[in-house]
């Protein structure tokens, strides 16, 4: 994967909005490596770059499915809700469309249904903090 595609865990800015992409998927690696990695989501906080309002995470799978670590469920939630403006996380594991706020935090985690589907999601962030989302048939 990394040969093709890159590191595991990765970050960009677009705006005032910090992406997030992280490997959740712990069942592929055994327990043999940190997934999610909580050091990189660490180094991401501290040094956030100062134009940065809003955050968003992406990822293969949310806590409690299956292959995510639900060990560190909990401590995946804590993290998250220190980064700043936390606008919603999305993952695609289930190829189908679900929302959920699974902690009761605000934090709603999109799930995205697959292109077989003949579907796809597009969210429009907004200058204040809210943001909206379509699902797009085609």
């Amino acid at each position: 994967y990394e040969a093709v595609f890159g590191p595991l865990n990765f970050a960009f800015t677009a705006g005032d909005v910090r992406f997030l992409c992280l490997n959740t998927n712990a069942l592929e690696y055994d327990y043999s490596e940190p997934v999610p990695d909580f050091g990189f989501m660490e180094r991401e906080l501290k040094n956030m770059p100062a134009m940065v309002k809003k955050t968003i995470f992406l990822m293969h799978v949310k806590p409690y499915e299956l292959v995510f670590n639900n060990n560190v469920a909990q401590a995946f939630e804590a993290y998250i809700t220190e980064f700043p403006g936390v606008q919603f996380c999305l993952y695609g594991h289930e190829h189908k469309f679900q929302a959920d706020d699974l902690f009761g935090d605000g934090v709603i985690y999109y799930q995205c249904p697959n292109i077989a589907k003949r579907q796809y999601l597009i969210f429009t962030i907004n200058d204040d903090d809210t943001y909206r989302y379509e699902i797009k048939s085609f």
